[in-house]
């Protein structure tokens, strides 16, 4: 009788640990819910996704792609290409040789910030479209290529490649377009140590006064006596 008495107090106690168990679950899932948009919100204000655009777009400037370019129905043969970003413009090989000018590109970043994501649309003087459609991640490039006529005939083209030439820092150059030399960099000054102070030199005695000989008289010339004409050596004789 005993057993049987207590037995549906056993069920309600049960009954309400299950209970407490699933509210404490649910109370936890509305904090998580609730917490949410607080960490993507503080995520958002870490990235900015302008800078980090920018910044990629500035890291592509002078680069070139190495890829392979294969047609997505098998129709057409498979070639090499290469794609070159210069400041925002893109431009590749096969597209130049059919009459399409380097034109600028639209980028976008995917939501996780590693992809990078472009689009050009090219048209050339017979007034076919070209659409290059390119993702980057890291050194790893693949994308697709729709090419269309004037006539409205179409072909996609799928390709991948990598990185094959990173850019590469231009010399500054002056406003008349010469490169600028790199200024020269000043030797260091060698610390000379100040030379010791010389000991003082004794005055020299004055010269005492010499008396100065007197010049001697300059000796009388001899003069030779002529001799006297005869007329007067006769007058002496007389």
């Amino acid at each position: 009788m005993e057993g049987d008495c207590f037995t549906p107090l056993r069920g309600v106690r049960n009954d309400t640990s299950a209970l407490v168990k699933l509210l404490l679950v649910l109370c936890s899932l509305l904090i998580s819910v609730s917490l949410y948009p607080t960490r993507v919100a503080a995520q958002e204000e870490e990235i900015n996704p302008d800078e980090v655009l920018a910044a990629k777009v500035e890291e592509l400037d002078g680069t070139d792609w190495d890829i392979q370019v294969n047609d997505r129905e098998g129709k057409a043969a498979s070639y090499a290409d290469t794609i070159h970003f210069r400041g925002v413009l893109l431009s590749t090989d096969s597209l130049e040789k059919d009459g399409y000018t380097p034109t600028n590109y639209t980028p976008t970043l995917s939501r996780d910030f590693a992809t990078f994501i472009l689009q050009s649309m090219k048209r050339n003087e017979k007034e076919d479209t070209a659409v290059v459609r390119a993702e980057l991640r890291g050194d790893a490039i693949s994308g697709v290529v729709t090419k269309q006529t004037k006539k409205g005939q179409r072909t996609t083209f799928v390709f991948s490649g990598v990185l094959s030439r990173p850019a590469v820092e231009e010399a500054p150059v002056s406003s008349e377009g010469a490169e600028l030399e790199p200024e020269p960099v000043a030797a260091p000054i060698p610390q000379v140590e100040p030379a010791p102070e010389a000991s003082p030199v004794p005055d020299a005695p004055e010269p005492e006064p010499t008396q100065e000989a007197a010049p001697k008289p300059a000796p009388k010339p001899q003069v030779e006596e002529k001799p006297l004409p005869w007329w007067k050596r006769m007058g002496r004789g007389r």
